[in-house]
């Protein structure tokens, strides 16, 4: 992935995060009730972001984490969280 590609994909993580606080911060002013499915659906997206963003800082943001192979600028477009290419994520998600 080019330099210019990475930093607008980091780019949108960040602004993905922003996001996913600003939602998630709705729910602390909710009294204490049984965790909402979008509150631990936000919480998922903001730990994907948190890993995706450190990735970025190591280097290895683009790098499937399964197969080691770049994961297709689409893919990251699509979902920029994304630690796996389509191919390890569809063999995963069929041994479940």
């Amino acid at each position: 992935m080019d330099k210019k590609t990475l930093q607008e994909m980091q780019g949108i993580l960040l602004k993905e995060k922003a996001r996913a606080e600003k939602e998630l911060s709705r729910f602390k002013s909710r009294p204490a009730k049984e965790d909402s499915s979008l509150e631990d659906t936000l919480k998922k997206l903001l730990r994907d972001i948190h890993k995706a963003l450190k990735r970025v800082e190591e280097g290895t943001y683009g790098t499937c984490k399964y197969c080691s192979r770049e994961i297709h600028e689409a893919r990251l477009r699509a979902r920029p969280a994304s630690s796996s290419c389509i191919a390890c994520k569809k063999t995963l998600t069929r041994d479940m």
